[in-house]
């Protein structure tokens, strides 16, 4: 805060002096400094329009001060008012042309403006005055503006300038990772945050955030190496041990994960999302009791959690209970009506209940919303259509899916038509793409391992 504390007596002697005067229209005389006092108390508060009016008065008294038209311009920015802000500001260089205030002012301006070049452009005016002081909040503001721009090689070249000059400000670290992700450079990230860490080994948010980069590249075994350095810099870092589960589930590490999950709850109050992580560990060990107890936990925390009722759908299906599914999945639909996920569940859901007609209207819905090309939602739709309409329609339906494994199903569907020469010339084509992918298909279709050309084709590819 300014020098102009609140428990400050003489300072709150000299605003209810001013505020007595200007109620009774009295005249009175203030020096530049304790207008700038002043007017910069009410806007610290808040209060811009008892700032205008003392710094008019001001204006009054001191009509060629560079500081009071500093402040002026500072008010109407406060207000939204920037035209009025750029004029003043503009004034203020003409009598003080070398004020770095008053350059960093029109650089908010032009930022709040929408001219990001312009607000770019007084940024760098600054500093090539040379201060030093608060260049780590310049260089952020500078990165947010080339954001703005899209322009992300210079956001990530300021951001850096900007924890060269303060390491312990976390949220740049957080930042520096956006950046690099939407330049999908994630190897970059790796070796700037290693090389951070070298200077910073007890950064626990440099740990953190390697991790989380390590995560997202799949390589789950460093990101657990690295949260773990985060928690025992950090014992209490709930969001480590959180990522920590997930990467361990990732690597089917069940009970490992369970621990993490489990451990956050020391340092938190129980969240439903994390339950809903836990049920899914149980699901993953056939443990569909502790996983139902996991999501009947979650409900009660919050009752619309989307992956809690899908939870509780699956695992009532998986206990045999699959008409006890449908009220969750119903409600999910009815929250979430354009998830993916949501249809596809209910589609599997209807099913296996025989109502066929709800259930392709479900499957249709899960792959109307499906923006991620789920090929598993996919392969069960052609499947559904396979057994339930016609063939032709499930190869119709799949004919243009590039995914290699409904390709791959195709030959499969060819088969059951008895369009020999296409399953096997699209057996070939597929297995030129992605050999390993034979396996899913064999285990769909048992009888390709009775079928010579197939395998003798398949041999010859080994």
């Amino acid at each position: 805060m300014n020098d102009f504390q609140e428990n400050n007596d003489e300072f709150k002697a000299l605003i209810q002096s001013i505020e007595q005067k200007i109620n009774n229209k009295d005249s009175f005389y203030l020096d530049v400094e304790e207008i700038s006092r002043v007017s910069s108390y009410y806007l610290e508060k808040g209060m811009t329009s008892k700032a205008m009016a003392i710094l008019k008065i001001g204006h009054g008294l001191h009509p060629i001060s560079g500081d009071i038209k500093l402040h002026i311009a500072q008010v109407y920015t406060a207000q939204g008012e920037y035209k009025n802000a750029l004029d003043f500001a503009d004034q203020t260089l003409e009598l003080e042309p070398n004020n770095e205030d008053v350059i960093v002012l029109k650089a908010e301006i032009y930022s709040y403006l929408g001219e990001h070049q312009k607000s770019i452009e007084y940024y760098l005016q600054f500093l090539e005055k040379g201060t030093t002081e608060g260049l780590d909040l310049v260089y952020n503001d500078i990165a947010w503006e080339y954001e703005s721009l899209m322009d992300y090689e210079n956001a990530l070249k300021y951001l850096k300038l900007a924890l060269e000059k303060n390491p312990e400000e976390d949220t740049l670290l957080f930042e520096i990772a956006y950046f690099y992700e939407e330049l999908n450079k994630q190897e970059e990230c790796i070796e700037f945050y290693n090389k951070f860490l070298d200077e910073n080994p007890y950064s626990f948010n440099g740990w953190y955030n390697l991790g989380i980069v390590y995560n997202d590249i799949k390589d789950f075994r460093k990101a657990i190496f690295a949260f773990d350095y985060a928690t025992i810099i950090k014992d209490d870092f709930v969001s480590a041990y959180f990522n920590k589960g997930n990467a361990h589930f990732n690597l089917q590490q069940y009970g490992e994960a369970l621990e993490c999950y489990y451990r956050t709850f020391e340092f938190e109050d129980n969240q439903a999302i994390t339950f809903c992580y836990i049920g899914e560990c149980y699901e993953k060990l056939f443990n569909f009791k502790e996983a139902e107890k996991s999501y009947e936990i979650a409900l009660s925390l919050n009752d619309d959690l989307q992956e809690a009722l899908i939870g509780m759908a699956i695992v009532n299906d998986k206990q045999g209970r699959t008409t006890d599914s449908l009220p969750f999945i119903e409600k999910a639909i009815r929250l979430f009506p354009k998830n993916s996920s949501c249809w596809y569940i209910a589609g599997e859901v209807y099913n296996k209940l025989a109502r066929y007609d709800e259930a392709y209207f479900a499957y249709a819905k899960a792959d109307e919303y499906d923006t991620e090309e789920n090929v598993q939602i996919q392969l069960d739709f052609s499947n559904f259509i396979a057994e339930n309409l016609s063939l032709q329609e499930a190869i119709d339906y799949l004919q243009d899916k590039e995914n290699i494994a409904c390709q791959y199903r195709l030959v499969a569907y060819f088969l059951m038509l008895n369009q020999h020469k296409k399953a096997l010339h699209q057996f070939e084509q597929c297995l030129a793409i992605d050999f390993e992918g034979h396996k899913a298909l064999f285990a769909y279709h048992e009888e390709l391992n009775e079928q010579p050309e197939f395998i003798s084709l398949l041999t010859n590819f080994e």
